[in-house]
Parts: structure tokens; sequence; C-alpha cells
């Protein structure tokens, strides 16, 4: 049994089953969230959902539930002062949603 420090390599067959499951476990708005905290490492997530919701034209309720889901997911971490950012479950979400070659966005 592997422990918790343990190396996991992907293939590629597992690397694109697990992007599966995670596009059918997480929506678009949810996905495209991981994206925007992956990318704004110096921003509270309320500053954060504002400049989504502006850029993407997306209602900032709708961005809030889903910051909201991804927290309790425990693939974002936010509040108390502290800037918006990526958990290790949520960078491992964002990697294996990235196009396998060149490392260029696929879906988010």
């Amino acid at each position: 049994m592997p422990t918790q420090s343990s190396w996991i390599f992907l293939d590629r067959e597992c690397k694109e089953s697990l992007s599966r499951v995670i596009y059918k476990a997480l929506n678009d708005v949810q996905l495209l969230i991981l994206k925007y905290v992956a990318e704004n490492l110096d921003r509270s997530c309320s500053s954060l959902l504002k400049f989504i919701s502006e850029v993407e034209n997306i209602p900032l309720s709708t961005l809030k539930l889903n910051a909201r889901v991804l927290q309790d997911l425990g693939l974002i971490i936010y509040g108390g002062g502290r800037t918006a950012r990526l958990t290790s479950a949520g960078m491992i979400v964002v990697f294996l949603c990235q196009k396998s070659s060149g490392g260029s966005d696929e879906r988010i």
C-alpha cells in the first residue's frame, strides 16, 4: 500500500480516464474558477470572483456558490484575509485537465 508521500506516475490512458471523471464531476464554472485561482496567486477570493464575473459575464452569486462547492470539496482555500489558492488536490485536478502535449488548456 503506497504511503501518503508516494509519487504516482500516470500514463496517458490513466490521465485521460481521470480527466473524464473530473469533467463529469465538476461543472464548467467550477473548472473556470480553478483555472483563475491557479493563475492569480495574489488575489482574495472576493476580488477574484468579481474579476471573473466581469471578464466572463457570469453572475457573482453563481461564482460564489461554485467557489463554496470547490472549498467544500477541498480543491481551493480562501477566507480569513488569505489569498485564494489551490490545495494539493486542486493542483492535481488542474494538472489533469490540461492537454498532455504542450501543457496548454484543453477545456479549462
